[in-house]
């Protein structure tokens, strides 16, 4: 038993060091955030935000163009533990956010269907955030540029018994670029893969 006396005093410096260590390092603080909750769907049989399972006809070009506006996209609240709940805001990291987009969309073939969606910040606004504080930031935020481009394909794969089935692979690329002198929260750094499914089924009177 004493021969492991070392080793297990060893080990609890080498953890105290390590937890000592940790609590030195400051938080993670990365402004590449997507804040576009918005994502328009593409295709002359989508709604707003729902892909539909049909897909365009061969050769059919659809040009997209759109405008969204949040309030209060991002914000630091105040939370009271031992109760588990908002206490107050702490910071309106942005306090609004007006963007706009672009999409293209094509019929491939009568059960592929792609599409491409550039989206726009026109006006980010808030007060921005300070890492070290949780804290506004000084001099608050206001950003304006492009952001994550988002490719998209709706595949149909099932289609019988008034019943439609297509499956939806998406991805963003990190595209976002400024257009003025801060940059913060306009897309992700890296590629981003958003599958989904799209179900749909029409009854016998076509209702």
């Amino acid at each position: 038993m004493l021969a492991y006396r070392p080793l297990a005093a060893a080990a609890l410096v080498l953890l105290a060091s390590t937890a000592a260590r940790a609590q030195t390092v400051p938080p993670p603080d990365s402004p590449n955030i997507d804040l576009m909750l918005f994502e328009p769907a593409m295709g002359s049989h989508s709604f707003l935000t729902v892909d539909g399972a049909d897909t365009m006809s061969k050769g059919q070009l659809q040009l997209q163009v759109g405008i969204s506006y949040a309030t209060h996209p991002f914000s630091v609240y105040l939370v009271d533990k031992s109760k588990s709940s908002l206490e107050g805001t702490r910071a309106d990291v942005v306090d609004s956010l007006f963007t706009g987009f672009l999409s293209v969309a094509y019929g491939v073939t009568t059960d592929i269907q792609v599409g491409v969606l550039l989206p726009t910040i026109f006006s980010e606004k808030g007060q921005g955030l300070d890492p070290s504080t949780g804290m506004p930031s000084v001099g608050g935020l206001s950003v304006s540029g492009l952001g994550d481009a988002r490719l998209e394909m709706i595949w149909r794969v099932y289609e019988k018994n008034r019943m439609t089935l297509a499956v939806v692979p998406a991805v963003t690329v990190p595209t976002s670029v400024k257009l003025g002198d801060q940059s913060m929260f306009l897309g992700d750094e890296l590629p981003t893969f958003r599958p989904r499914v799209a179900w749909q089924w029409v009854s016998s009177d076509s209702k």
